[in-house]
């Protein structure tokens, strides 16, 4: 933990330093505590406490480091990552996630849907292109890659629509997935799909703080239906949910309270 917070503090002094004499730099510490309730496979239900601290400098360049802490543990670095921007593109290497479609709310949905790997990675960003290049192991062999994303954002009007493509080098497997979206006046409609061995799909409709879904695949239409409640009261993130799955009649509830700086 000492080394972690040691890390966090170079970190700021460094960025405050390099990026002085550009006045459209910003060092921003963020943070936040929350708490998830949850039923486990006992049937008895725990709650998980996290505790997350981040340091951000924006800017052309920037760099970013994520502590987390879960059930008041020690802690671990989350995420990482150094970028820039040059305006017309921008670049980022780290533990920074990728850019394949999910869904969900907070705890429950997004069962159905592939999820390929997530590793550290090199991503280049411009216009609404991504892409992603994922590492097996980048503190063992740079040149060694898992797999490639590419992606693209359009917005026409009221619709949303992001194709993603993941390509595994490993296996020579391709995911395809779909991100689409549709405002229409208070209400959102949202679906998910993306096509590993099968097609497989998540639908959503959200309307004042509340959101309900349904999910499957070919094999299965209907697996799971769920619904949501989520609001910010005064910097306080509150959330109630619950799903249920049609084919071994379970029932997943989740409750949480967060709050972030």
């Amino acid at each position: 933990m000492k080394n972690l917070l040691v890390m966090t503090t170079a970190l700021v002094a460094m960025s405050t330093s390099v990026f002085a004499e550009d006045s459209t730099s910003r060092v921003a510490m963020t943070g936040g505590v929350g708490i998830e309730v949850t039923q486990q496979a006992d049937d008895d239900f725990g709650a998980k406490t996290k505790l997350e601290l981040g340091v951000k400098v924006d800017g052309a360049a920037s760099a970013s480091i994520d502590l987390l802490s879960t059930d008041e543990g020690a802690l671990t670095i989350d995420g990482w990552s150094l970028g820039m921007d040059s305006g017309m593109a921008s670049f980022s290497i780290g533990d920074q996630g990728d850019i394949f479609p999910g869904a969900g709310l907070e705890v429950v949905g997004d069962n159905t849907l592939a999820d390929p790997t997530d590793n550290d990675s090199v991503r280049v960003a411009t216009g609404d292109l991504s892409l992603q290049f994922g590492f097996t192991d980048m503190t063992d062999d740079v040149s060694d890659l898992s797999n490639v994303q590419i992606g693209y954002a359009m917005t026409s009007g009221d619709v949303s629509i992001n194709p993603v493509l993941d390509y595994n080098m490993d296996t020579k497997d391709t995911v395809f997935g779909l991100d689409t979206g549709y405002s229409l006046g208070d209400m959102a409609l949202g679906g998910v799909f993306t096509y590993d061995d099968d097609i497989a799909y998540e639908a959503s409709v959200a309307m004042n703080d509340i959101t309900a879904f349904t999910n499957g695949d070919e094999n299965d239409a209907f697996q799971n239906i769920g619904i949501g409640w989520k609001k910010d009261v005064n910097g306080m993130t509150l959330f109630a949910e619950g799903a249920y799955n049609i084919d071994t009649k379970d029932t997943t509830p989740a409750l949480g309270l967060s709050f972030s700086f």
